[in-house]
């Protein structure tokens, strides 16, 4: 006759005395009472033990079952998408907003050049080539590099006076050097001491700021501006 694991009072208290032995009394959370057998399952579980990892067991099974319906609807949902095609549009946003970065960082720059040339009166067209590379945009927000490429803590109109105390940019600050119609030579007369291209006439474009501003302290601006583009 097959030994009964779990027994209810009655039949607990049906058996001779040796087998009564061999059963533990449990009591549900109900006040219920029950005989449970003295069992040991596979590698010393207890029978409750075996049985508990079997419901585990099953709770497993149904949640793997549950991802994989989930997965399933998933790939019913996208398989219409084309990857290649959400690739690209992705790299299209990235590219978008990588110009609209440069495109803020450019009127930031130009912003603060712009007030910062009106208040040392200085030549905009000759200062902000140097500030650009003098400067980088951070976080929507300019920041002031020294010569070697560092972050600062000046702001752009410091840099652009520092620039003014600087012989070599003299010529793009009003009333640093003549920036009129000509320069006063030894004899003092009006544009005696101007030197002469030794082959033709020299184009902006081509001139470095600081030839620019020596220019524009030697000839002026209005000779400056005379040079062919």
């Amino acid at each position: 006759m097959p030994i009964k694991v779990v027994l209810t009072p009655d039949e607990h208290a049906a058996l001779d005395e040796g087998a009564r032995a061999n059963y533990d009394e449990r009591t549900d959370k109900d006040g219920a009472k029950s005989y449970w057998a003295q069992l040991e399952g596979p590698d010393g579980y207890a029978y409750e033990d075996v049985k508990g990892l079997k419901s585990a067991l099953t709770r497993e099974r149904e949640q793997y079952k549950a991802a994989n319906r989930q997965l399933a609807q998933m790939r019913d949902k996208l398989g219409d998408i084309d990857v290649e095609t959400l690739q690209s549009e992705l790299e299209t946003l990235r590219a978008e907003s990588a110009a609209s970065t440069a495109r803020l960082g450019a009127a930031l720059r130009a912003s603060a050049v712009a007030a910062a040339c009106a208040s040392a009166k200085a030549n905009p067209a000759l200062i902000e080539p140097v500030v650009e590379k003098r400067t980088q945009v951070t976080n929507g927000k300019i920041v002031v590099l020294d010569e070697a490429g560092a972050p600062t803590d000046m702001t752009v109109t410091q840099l652009v006076n520092e620039l003014r105390e600087d012989d070599r940019y003299a010529g793009a600050f009003a009333g640093t050097g003549n920036s009129g119609g000509g320069s006063s030579g030894a004899n003092g007369s009006k544009g005696s001491a101007r030197s002469t291209p030794s082959a033709g006439p020299q184009r902006r474009s081509a001139m470095s700021v600081q030839a620019k501003c020596a220019y524009i302290s030697e000839h002026g601006n209005d000779a400056f501006m005379n040079l062919p583009y």
